[in-house]
């Protein structure tokens, strides 16, 4: 048995003020359709915890996910049946939003303005394992600009190319375990602290609340990735998950993998 727990951002608010009151939810499904029941989407329980959010991201849907009252936008694997990314925004938002194109089916990006004067995009990743037998075909199959790229690399690539996304928000699957390492106050360089910055969520130290330990070269790329990009990792430093809990609870262990940045 694997489950990826839904990962809730509704006090976002307290770290960014765009995002105030808009709750947002990041959830590994490993696919959008069971052998037996059918769609998740006709799955009450499943449904329930989507309605609490105003956004929701979804990573491992296998194919298009669609959910009423929401206008979905959905990023599948052509040559892959593995993967698939769906971020989902109520339709009270909807006429203030824009797809962007990625070129990545790893990664899908949606820029939301939810005021006049304020935007933000979420990236939504789903970053195959390593050891996976979809990472084993880009590195055999070698074909392609970005093939040799690694998924951060991309959108490192992506947003140098879309400089005028406003507020940044990642979520996803990264398959990165980053222990209780965190990127510090400083390693952030703001060229001026924003006004609306909490302090007690940005502590001057590189280290957060987490019940996974472990820190392994991808958690340390992603750190790297985080600290290049003034993200810093919102698990174990924010209401709602204090305690840094498991993401991921697995037959042969748990662990966080899932992030919002």
């Amino acid at each position: 048995m694997s489950e990826n727990v839904p990962l809730s951002s509704a006090h976002l608010g307290d770290h960014v003020t765009v995002f105030k009151d808009l709750p947002i939810l990041s959830w590994n499904v490993h696919d959008s359709m069971t052998s037996k029941e059918g769609p998740k989407s006709d799955d009450k329980d499943f449904v329930d915890v989507l309605l609490q959010s105003s956004i929701f991201c979804l990573q491992e849907t296998k194919r298009e996910f669609f959910l009423p009252n929401y206008e979905c936008f959905n990023s599948t694997r052509k040559d892959s049946r593995s993967g698939g990314i769906c971020i989902g925004i109520h339709r009270s938002l909807t006429g203030k939003v824009k797809s962007l194109k990625t070129g990545c089916s790893d990664f899908q990006a949606v820029t939301i303005f939810p005021q006049d004067d304020r935007k933000f995009t979420i990236i939504n990743v789903y970053d195959s394992p390593e050891q996976s037998s979809y990472k084993a075909k880009r590195k055999v199959k070698g074909s392609g600009p970005n093939s040799q790229m690694t998924t951060l690399d991309q959108i490192m690539e992506f947003k140098a190319q879309n400089p005028n996304m406003g507020e940044i928000l990642l979520v996803g699957d990264l398959n990165a375990r980053t222990g209780n390492r965190n990127v510090s106050k400083e390693e952030l360089k703001f060229d001026s602290e924003p006004e609306d910055l909490n302090t007690e969520s940005y502590p001057g130290t590189t280290e957060r609340s987490s019940k996974d330990q472990i820190l392994n070269a991808r958690g340390s790329l992603l750190l790297d990735f985080l600290a290049c990009n003034e993200l810093q990792i919102l698990n174990g430093c924010t209401l709602g998950d204090i305690f840094g809990e498991y993401t991921s609870v697995n037959y042969n262990g748990c662990s966080v993998v899932d992030y919002m940045a």
